[in-house]
């Protein structure tokens, strides 16, 4: 019985941990934070067009990492939604890196799925505005 309760004891562990992994530590969200706003002036900044691919593919390799967690940094994502859309409708924006940025905002919604149900009219208007 005593190896058995043991065995019980742990799986409760490995619960836990499972729940607490699955949120965003303050820390985290604030080197989110900083490392999308970062990335987001590079990619407004028209002086700086060869680095706007880069600056984007990196943001998406963080938003990738940390995955379904990320819809716990709403106002990051948002931040990074809308740089990536601002330099996508950016007149001077060459086409080869509007079809990167795209792609880039299909990997968003396909990392927030979730998220993107529950504030589907926002998107939606925010799409329109820079259309």
């Amino acid at each position: 019985t005593e190896f058995s309760e043991h065995d019980s004891d742990d799986d409760d562990e490995d619960d836990s941990t499972t729940e607490t992994s699955n949120k965003m530590t303050r820390t985290e969200r604030a080197y989110f934070s900083v490392v999308t706003n970062e990335l987001m002036k590079i990619l407004r900044d028209s002086t700086l067009p060869h680095y706007h691919i880069t600056a984007a593919a990196v943001a998406i390799r963080v938003l990738r990492i940390l995955g379904p967690q990320a819809v716990q940094a709403p106002a990051e994502l948002r931040e990074l939604f809308t740089g990536i859309m601002q330099r996508i409708y950016h007149q001077d924006t060459p086409s080869n890196t509007r079809e990167s940025l795209l792609d880039h905002i299909i990997t968003i919604i396909s990392v927030v799925d979730r998220m993107i149900h529950e504030n589907m009219d926002a998107l939606v208007k925010l799409v329109k505005d820079f259309a």
